[in-house]
């Protein structure tokens, strides 16, 4: 079987070579994309972490009527932490600010100055979306002058994530029907070229199994190598963009993450996998 397998490709090298190199590019495509969403996604975890959905409240506002609020904020999905900062704590904090230049303060109504409610959530990107619907009702509560979540990064970090979810679901839906297209190709094309050693070693009781087997394993090896020397090119990748990003954040430490080496396991595997079954399947439907 070996003496097959080396003998496929040595007979139709060129074939093979080009498939080598398109599902090679593909799948770098894919995986960089993949990559920069993966780390995307855990950046927007990570520092969503620290943001939190601000309820103010109007001022001189009844202590029942704070209390009620609150208790309706408890039973929103998701909820971590509640945190009541009164008007009094806010214009402490205000003196200290502007305490070098007293003469803002003087410009500012400082007798109806407002206190607010900070939420934070255990997820912040999942949690804030099933929570929005609830917060629209919380805001027209009595006593409720606004909830500021939508212009805040919470929003825009939830519906950025999403949007890059979703490209690199398409992205794979993508790599997926080109490399059923080229494989069919390749293997039809082959098959072709070899019409008449196919019908003599049909004439000879070769079953379409035993034509296939090369031709499946030699795709399985283009899927497995072209897919190594992809993640080859993204750890270069990775390498270069953490020396280039470096400083660029002087809060954040930028340190970029490959996949888990299960994943990858798998992701090698799987397209390697992926390759001899089209060309399994490519061979049956050429013989039917």
């Amino acid at each position: 079987m070996f003496e097959k397998f080396l003998q496929e490709i040595k007979n139709n090298k060129s074939s093979y070579f080009v498939s080598f190199l398109v599902i090679n590019i593909s799948v770098t495509l894919l995986l960089f994309f993949a990559f920069i969403y993966f780390n995307l996604y855990l950046f927007s975890q990570k520092t969503a972490q620290s943001l939190a959905v601000t309820i103010y409240l109007k001022p001189d506002l009844e202590e029942k009527v704070k209390l009620s609020i609150q208790k309706k904020i408890k039973n929103l999905p998701g909820i971590e932490n509640i945190k009541l900062i009164k008007s009094e704590q806010v214009l402490a904090k205000l003196q200290e600010i502007f305490k070098g230049t007293p003469e803002i303060l003087e410009e500012l109504d400082l007798q109806n100055i407002p206190s607010f409610i900070e939420i934070t959530f255990k997820n912040p990107l999942k949690d804030f979306e099933k929570a929005k619907p609830y917060l629209k009702l919380i805001e027209k509560e009595e006593g409720v002058l606004k909830v500021r979540y939508e212009e805040g990064w919470l929003g825009r970090i939830n519906n950025f994530a999403k949007s890059i979810k979703l490209l690199t679901i398409l992205g794979i839906g993508l790599m997926i029907v080109s490399l059923i297209f080229l494989m069919s190709i390749t293997i039809t094309l082959i098959l072709e070229r070899q019409r008449e050693e196919i019908e003599i070693l049909s004439l000879l009781g070769a079953t379409p199994g035993y034509i296939a087997k090369p031709k499946v394993l030699v795709s399985f090896f283009i899927g497995i190598s072209s897919s190594l020397l992809s993640l080859g090119i993204l750890l270069a990748l990775k390498n270069y963009l953490e020396r280039s990003l470096s400083g660029l954040l002087p809060f954040y430490k930028t340190h970029l993450i490959l996949f888990p080496l299960k994943y990858l396991i798998l992701g090698v595997g799987g397209i390697g996998l992926f390759c001899a079954l089209v060309s399994w399947l490519s061979v049956r439907r050429y013989f039917s």
